[in-house]
């Protein structure tokens, strides 16, 4: 909810309601997505580095070499359960896309088309519709080795976090406490980026929007590591005094799978924005709701592929 005074009304350039309307009604679509594609845990089928010619249990890479590989491995883990060829369908990243437009672009005659309708549709290949997306899910994990030293930067989609011995006034700020309490310091700041705290200064809004609304990232303590989620193709670093203090496991999942057949997913309530008048000063209140539920279902399940891309290849950034 969101309180616009008349007075900001009038010394804007533009219709405020209406963009934050807009940005409300983003946000609801951006939510409902992330929510559907995290439904990719649930999928029966898996592929992995092993099925694109490297080593069983990695996360895969995706250069032009192996990214037509994806695309025969899939239909090998479908063609299994007598799944449907008709509507099979790729929801691809950044990363994976630019891939594959490269591998592309040295076959002559190639189907690829440099166009994407408002679904994300971008072309169909291998017998495949291929889709993009920048919500699919992200995770990643952190070590702190010991205590960091007062400079040491931490890169979360290029915002910055910067561990200090005194906290300052600085955004990304995070107060150095040992080891573990670092962590914990860094956990806390990333699951409350708005907030500023004796252990943490809060990010921009700007930063807090890219982060939080947009990437939904949340982050977990394990004591001395965190794990980081998110969602679309994220690009992290850090500049830390002891070299063991690095990223590790860097993951996103790549969903393949039959059209319509894979993820229920129920509104209830349809993303809407209401603006009413605010009876306590000149003003509007612009607020908005939705309402949904997502299920896969086993039989969805089984024509479904995750596939484990490795995000900390040189070139994912």
């Amino acid at each position: 909810m969101v309180t616009i005074d008349d007075t900001e009304k009038r010394q804007s350039i533009i219709d405020l309601g209406t963009n934050i309307s807009n940005k409300m009604m983003k946000n609801h679509n951006n939510a409902i997505e992330q929510a559907v594609m995290a439904e990719v845990t649930n999928a029966q089928w898996t592929l992995d580095d092993g099925n694109v010619g490297g080593t069983t249990g990695n996360n895969a890479t995706v250069n032009t070499n192996t990214v037509p590989l994806f695309f025969t491995a899939a239909d090998t883990k479908l063609d299994a359960i007598d799944a449907p060829k008709e509507g099979r369908t790729a929801l691809v990243g950044t990363h994976f896309l630019n891939q594959l437009k490269i591998q592309q672009a040295g076959r002559p005659g190639s189907p690829v088309a440099d166009r994407m309708n408002l679904q994300g549709y971008y072309t169909t290949l291998f017998g495949w519709d291929i889709v993009y997306t920048n919500n699919l899910p992200y995770t990643a994990t952190f070590t702190v080795a010991g205590t960091p030293t007062d400079g040491d930067k931490v890169v979360i989609a290029g915002v910055t976090f910067t561990f200090k011995t005194v906290l300052g006034t600085t955004p990304g700020n995070i107060l150095i406490n040992g080891g573990n309490g670092s962590c914990t310091n860094l956990v806390n700041a990333l699951n409350a980026l708005a907030t500023t705290t004796s252990n943490y200064i809060a990010v921009s809004d700007e930063n807090v929007f890219l982060l939080r609304d947009k990437r939904a990232i949340a982050a977990v303590d394990n004591t001395g590591n965190l794990t980081l989620t998110g969602y679309g193709d994220i690009v992290v670093s850090a500049s830390m005094t002891n070299a063991s203090s690095v990223w590790s496991a860097q993951r996103q999942d790549a969903l393949f799978g039959v059209k319509g057949r894979c993820i229920d997913l129920i509104v209830q309530i349809p993303p809407k924005v209401e603006v009413l008048r605010n009876p306590k000063q000149f003003g509007d209140i612009v607020k908005s709701m939705m309402g949904y539920g997502k299920k896969t279902f086993a039989d969805g399940a089984r024509e479904m592929v995750r596939v484990k891309i490795n995000a900390g290849t040189s070139d994912w950034s």
